[in-house]
């Protein structure tokens, strides 16, 4: 029998530095039966010549930019495979990638995915696995039609594969809503056009580095992002089950308690701060873990309360090493105090820093979400 095609579509956008090693692992893949699409979306450093000097080992679409969506459906357009991978021009696949995707991917399932590995600039291991929990799998069309998009952590393009059965009913993809995260598209919709599958073993390397594009995004840009995409994959969604001839109530899909609620509260927190901190100062940030530190929202530092060479240390011992701390912050430039709502419990373990907080300084904003002190101003 002949042995199915895999289309392996490489996007790519000013990755130059990385290009060459995703190419090449989409050219090294142990099944013989694959095909290999380079889509350059209008780079402006060396992508297009180190894309050139593949030759006919791959097939070149060197168009202006447009955004990744338009280069999904660039590289779609002239795929064959009965299985294609998106794969993001600084990742790369492991040999074994496109022949497991493609036996995964039997009737009725039309994605399987991945966990990935996580490597750094240079392609050396990091240790850490990306995403960190368990993903979905089987027939998920009953969740989706009570909570809308699956708000699981998906890996990352290159850790997943899609089958020609789906792509045909789905491609093109809207390009204006999908500038960056295409792939939130396809997960969007999978699910109600057959089952996904799960492989346990990592079959790509997600390169984790100073310039990728959504990762380095300020918490508040990232936010802002997810929001959007949320209200874009409802609906999506919404029309998907009127084809289906099923009603949902989508209302439940945005509630506070979903993670479009999530996400539209920290939004509207991170807007708060904005306003609330100068552009330019440092403040500490008490939080749960759910905000991180430094470029929490632009133009503004975000640092913990104990802080060791840049990382957070935890939370203190008690209330006077928390004073301490804070004592420390200010000396170091830290002009601002605040207190997110994950981490509203430090108003109970830490009492008596609470108190001095209040006493000494004025509140420039209290409600539901957070507090927030100027530590050069008094009450």
């Amino acid at each position: 029998m002949t042995e199915p095609l895999v289309s392996i579509v490489v996007t790519s956008y000013n990755y130059g530095h990385y290009l060459r090693a995703a190419i090449d692992s989409a050219l090294a893949q142990d099944l013989p039966s694959t095909e290999v699409i380079v889509v350059d979306d209008g780079s402006s450093d060396d992508s297009p010549d180190i894309i050139r000097r593949y030759g006919d080992r791959i097939t070149a679409v060197l168009k202006p930019n447009g955004g990744q969506a338009s280069a999904f459906n660039a590289g779609f357009a002239l795929a064959a495979g009965t299985a294609v991978v998106f794969l993001d021009s600084d990742d790369v696949l492991y040999a074994s990638a496109a022949a497991s995707a493609v036996r995964a991917l039997d009737d009725p399932a039309v994605h399987v995915h991945w966990p990935m590995e996580e490597i750094d600039a240079e392609g050396t291991l990091t240790g850490r696995r990306i995403p960190h929990g368990a993903q979905r799998a089987g027939d998920l069309l009953e969740e989706m039609a009570r909570c809308g998009p699956l708000a699981d952590l998906h890996t990352p393009t290159s850790g997943n594969a899609w089958s020609r059965r789906f792509l045909d009913q789905v491609m093109p993809m809207p390009e204006a809503d999908f500038v960056v995260a295409p792939d939130a598209y396809l997960f969007t919709l999978s699910p109600t056009y057959g089952h996904l599958r799960h492989i346990d073993t990592p079959l790509s390397a997600y390169r984790g580095h100073g310039s990728n594009a959504y990762h380095t995004r300020a918490l508040s840009l990232k936010l802002g992002l997810d929001v959007r995409l949320w209200d874009v994959r409802c609906r999506l969604l919404e029309q998907r089950f009127a084809d289906l001839g099923r009603r949902v109530d989508t209302t439940r899909w945005r509630g506070e308690d979903t993670p479009y609620g999530w996400m539209l509260r920290c939004s509207r927190t991170l807007d708060e701060i904005a306003r609330v901190i100068p552009e330019g100062a440092r403040y500490v940030l008490l939080e749960a873990g759910e905000f991180g530190h430094g470029d929490v929202v632009p133009g503004r530092c975000a640092v913990p309360l104990i802080e060791r060479d840049g990382m957070d240390f935890g939370p203190p011992q008690d209330d006077a090493a928390a004073i301490a701390a804070l004592a420390d912050q200010w000396a170091s430039g830290a002009r601002y105090l605040i207190l997110l709502f994950p981490a509203f419990w430090w108003r109970d373990i830490y009492r008596g820093f609470i108190a001095y907080v209040r006493v000494r300084y004025r509140r420039v904003l209290e409600n539901e979400r957070l507090v927030a002190f100027d530590l050069d101003t008094c009450p």
